[in-house]
């Protein structure tokens, strides 16, 4: 662990701990005591009730709910007791049994139903508290809109490490990259990522989708998937609205620590491929960049052909100055994987009785990662056997990564008709991979070896501050009117520091090497920062009638996008020989050199001066661009029940956004979008019986282009070996949404769901290959047309009613079934699915949880089928990545103390991973690797 990353963790630490060390003494008073906590809702719709009383039968003790439901009763003697619940308009429930525990803290939930002609109290005992996963699905059962989502303890029960890898579990989702989400076969614009209810930015400079391997899963509370679409929700979402939930107010207080060693198969720790040295910014001596069209004249850099003996100077020291770090990856060791988290959340009363809730946690892991044995070639059509291999290279990589997150969630309830809350969350991911590839190119030679080397640091952060408000303007109660505000600053930067690429070849047949710029690009620098920020704000007036509620409100977003690259190439490469030794040739033969071979220092003979190897300015202003998005939104939508139709809700209305969309590259070149966007929607909700819904739905979405794609601008993707051309004449495209769901909720944690979809897609943006070489050049287009539908089944059951030695087993999975088709301008089917798209998706999972040993394993089993990868230029086959089975496997054992055990051991098949493209009668592979297996033994204490 590097000494800055150490003082980041140390400081973090220092951060949750003194949260702790102030209360000492009050844990010690409560150990003695017992607390009872929890939510009131009303029966029928699951809507919190806020100002209801609670107390305790024949006692003063007692409180009312605050604007969320909530309560909480302390200081309560360890016995028994009787629970009173009381609302003006609703029956009064008394729960009997309610045992509480010295220094423990009792959760009870309670519904109350709304009077009728029957109003006598309802006397009901006491159970068990509902875990968190059963309580997500109450929430999914009463909710406006269709939606799936995952909580912390299935988080937990499959061992997700961030948010990327937890999201596979829920149904219709899917990960590409390793980081970003797909739902129901699409990403990118087609899916929105919020943080507690607030856009995200994008820390990628190519897509509109968030990195969700940024957040680490012991941060969040759950993960919430709307895949319907209501007024007082962002409209740029058609696959879903991916929402990140962070820790929140705690019922009682909890502290807890963990730490992780992982092994990986592919890794020998003494045999790594790893990078080595390198700059972390661009020299200082190096001119900025002038704006307008870099010429021969204002290149900052000035070209070593023709250069006088000053500029030979020059180039001399600035060449050395970029000597830091070589060329080529190196094998070294890789440190050991692990991880380390701590959290502390509890209340407290301040300013008198003032209820403060606060949660903090911070995270850090270190891990290494290898590939061996990859593929990366290319072909056309054509030749005897239907196929003609453009490239062929074999080789590895390998990568580290140190991530460090942090939150820090405050709540205040200075009225019980007010809620104050503050969110904060900082994450940092530092990784540095190294990939060497080798091979030929048959079209040139034959006989003749490629050596192709790529060297990538990626310093990615996200920092997210909100504050939030709830207030009922009134004396409290269901008619009341009720406002909350939002208001979100959120910046994501992502920072490729000296990206360094270097390529050579050798013919053995007369043992000459070479740096052969006509087939190739010379060794390159890149320097690419990009930051983007949003500021979002929203606000909303919710206003009770007799049978629902109507909210209005607005919401303004400004978002804001800088992106910088610098590209140094080397030149003169033809002066000296180049042996065939990479870190030699660029450590010796730089700058100024002896006449008679290359020396290690600068030459002192200014009368016989001779330049070396120098570093010479490639960069393209056009690839240099600021950007930013301004959307207005308003909104009205009503949530009633439908008169004379009983148990009939509907939820609909309207949202118009304006949207003005610019950006401007640095040599002048500018692109706009504005436009205003009539945004209808229907949800209606029918209760066959209690637990039970049928849903229907209709939402009309859009999906916008990113800046980089309708900016007039070129841009290279480091990973993908691609040239990318923004397209400034697209239009965003509109998205026409059905749905149907059936859902029931036969117990708690249990369910069975069965949906429908149907999308249809104006002018949907795609990617197209405009030329095939050994870095692909694509451009973005507006199709005609497209359409999506499929349908997902969904089912989570406990086993013990076939038998009572079954109770602690679980099973659950679900099914997602896609087909998708586009239409090009012509009006032509062009006989595929939208990229990203897989026909079908597959979870499954069986637990066994013994809660009396403390006993949890899990098993958990995804499966994609075959996905666009890649869309080809014409008359050239489709990339396709071929499906793979994933099989998890995660134990943990509770022990005394409040310790915990876990193994687990993720992708158990490491099953390749592979790109391919289907010619007539010939399969062709284009990219194959394996990603390896791990495992990781951790213990994890946690107060009792």
């Amino acid at each position: 662990m590097s000494e800055s990353w150490m003082r980041r963790l140390v400081a973090a630490a220092l951060i949750v701990l003194t949260g702790v060390g102030p209360h000492a003494a009050v844990a010690q008073d409560a150990a003695s005591t017992g607390v009872v906590t929890g939510v009131v809702v009303e029966k029928q719709r699951g809507a919190p009730l806020p100002g209801a009383n609670v107390t305790i039968e024949g006692t003063t003790m007692g409180t009312s709910t605050d604007l969320d439901g909530r309560y909480r009763i302390i200081d309560l003697e360890p016995g028994t007791y009787s629970l009173v619940v009381s609302f003006v308009g609703f029956q009064q429930k008394t729960v009997t049994g309610v045992e509480v525990a010295a220094g423990e803290t009792t959760t009870l939930d309670v519904a109350l139903a709304e009077e009728t002609e029957q109003l006598d109290e309802v006397v009901v005992q006491a159970q068990a508290a509902r875990d968190s996963e059963a309580g997500l699905l109450k929430k999914r059962a009463k909710a406006a809109t269709v939606m799936d989502a995952i909580s912390a303890e299935t988080i937990g029960k499959s061992a997700s490490s961030t948010a990327a890898s937890a999201i596979k579990k829920v149904t219709g989702a899917s990960v590409t990259d390793g980081k970003f989400v797909n739902v129901r076969g699409l990403g990118g614009r087609y899916v929105n990522a919020q943080l507690n209810g607030a856009e995200l930015p994008s820390a990628s400079p190519n897509k509109n989708s968030v990195p969700l391997d940024l957040f680490p899963a012991g941060l969040l509370d759950n993960i919430v998937t709307s895949k319907t679409f209501t007024p007082d929700t962002p409209g740029n979402y058609t696959g879903g609205n991916v929402n990140l939930s962070t820790k929140s107010f705690p019922d009682e207080r909890t502290l807890s620590f963990s730490t992780s060693v992982t092994y990986h198969s592919e890794v020998q720790f003494d045999n790594v491929l790893r990078p080595d040295g390198g700059l972390d910014e661009i020299p200082a001596m190096v001119p900025s960049l002038p704006k307008g069209q870099l010429t021969a004249e204002n290149q900052p850099i000035p070209p070593y052909f023709g250069a006088n003996q000053q500029e030979q100077q020059f180039l001399d020291e600035v060449t050395r100055a970029f000597s830091k770090g070589k060329v080529t990856p190196q094998r070294r060791s890789g440190p050991i994987n692990q991880g380390y988290s701590a959290s502390y959340g509890d209340q407290f009363q301040v300013f008198g009785d003032t209820p403060l809730g606060l949660v903090t946690g911070v995270t850090y892991s270190r891990s290494t990662s290898a590939s061996r044995d990859r593929l990366s070639a290319a072909a056309g059509a054509g030749g005897q056997a239907g196929v003609s291999t453009e490239f062929r290279f074999t080789g590895e990589s390998g990568s580290t990564e140190e991530v460090l997150g942090g939150i820090a969630n405050f709540t205040l309830n200075p009225h019980p008709n007010h809620q104050l809350s503050f969110n904060t969350l900082y994450n940092r991911s530092e990784q540095k991979s190294a990939v060497f590839l080798s091979g030929r190119i048959p079209r040139d030679d034959d006989s003749r070896t490629f050596n192709r080397r790529r060297i990538e640091p990626i310093d990615r952060t996200v920092w997210n501050l909100q504050a939030k408000g709830e207030h009922m303007l009134g004396s409290g109660g269901s008619s009341t009117p009720r406002l909350t505000w939002s208001s979100s600053y959120s910046q994501t930067t992502q920072d490729e520091s000296d990206v360094r690429f270097f390529t050579d070849d050798f013919l053995p047949e007369r043992n000459v090497h070479r740096i052969a710029l006509s087939v190739y690009e010379a060794p390159t620098r890149y320097f690419r920062n990009l930051k983007e920020s949003t500021w979002s704000n929203d606000l909303s007036l919710s206003v009770p009638f007799g049978l629902g509620n109507v909210q209005v409100g607005g919401s303004y977003l400004r978002k804001e996008r800088d992106l910088e690259e610098r590209r140094f190439a080397y030149g003169n490469l033809d002066s000296p020989n180049y042996e065939g030794a990479p870190d030699t040739y660029f450590g010796e033969c730089i700058g100024l050199i002896d006449t008679d071979g290359c020396d290690t220092g600068p030459y002192q003979n200014a009368d016989r001066p001779d330049l070396g190897v120098v570093i010479q300015e490639r960069t393209a202003n056009q690839n240099n661009l600021v950007g930013n998005r301004t959307v207005g939104g308003g909104f009205a939508m009503v949530d009633t029940d439908v008169p004379g139709v009983a148990d009939l809700r509907f939820i609909g209305g309207l949202r118009v956004e304006y949207t003005d969309q610019f950006v401007e590259t640095r040599d002048g070149q500018t692109g706009r979008i504005e436009t205003t966007d009539l945004l209808p929607s229907a949800n209606l909700v029918y209760a066959l019986r209690e637990n039970m819904n049928v849903r229907a739905a209709y939402g009309r979405t859009i999906a916008r282009p990113t800046f980089r794609e309708f900016s007039p601008s070129t841009y290279y993707d480091f990973q993908r070996q691609e040239i990318f051309d923004g397209s400034p004449n697209l239009e965003r495209t509109l998205v026409h949404n059905l749905d149907l769901r059936w859902e029931w909720f036969t117990g708690p944690g249990e369910l069975f769901a069965v949906s429908g979809y149907f999308k249809s897609f104006d002018a949907p943006i795609e990617r197209v290959v405009v030329e095939q070489a050994i870095n692909r050049e694509v451009t973005y287009q507006n199709q005609q047309s497209a359409k999506v539908y499929g349908a997902e089944l969904e089912a989570r059951k406990r086993l013990g009613f076939i038998a009572d030695p079954l109770r602690h087993l679980e099973v659950g999975g679900n099914l997602t079934l896609t087909e998708s088709s586009v239409t090009d301008t012509s009006g032509q089917d062009l006989g595929r699915p939208l990229e990203g798209q897989s026909p079908y998706l597959i979870n499954a999972d069986v637990s066994y949880d013994n809660p009396e040993l403390g006993t949890t394993v899990s098993v958990f089993y995804n499966y994609f089928d075959d996905r666009l990868d890649t869309i080809e230029r014409e008359n050239q086959p489709d990339q396709y990545e071929r499906g793979r089975h994933t099989v998890d496997v995660v134990a943990s054992q509770a022990l005394p103390f409040g310790v915990e055990m876990k193994l687990s051991v993720k992708n158990l098949l490491n099953e390749e991973t592979e790109v391919y493209k289907n010619f007539p009668g010939n399969e062709f592979t284009t990219v194959r690797y394996r990603t390896g297996r791990t495992i990781t033994v951790g213990i994890t204490y946690n107060l009792q």
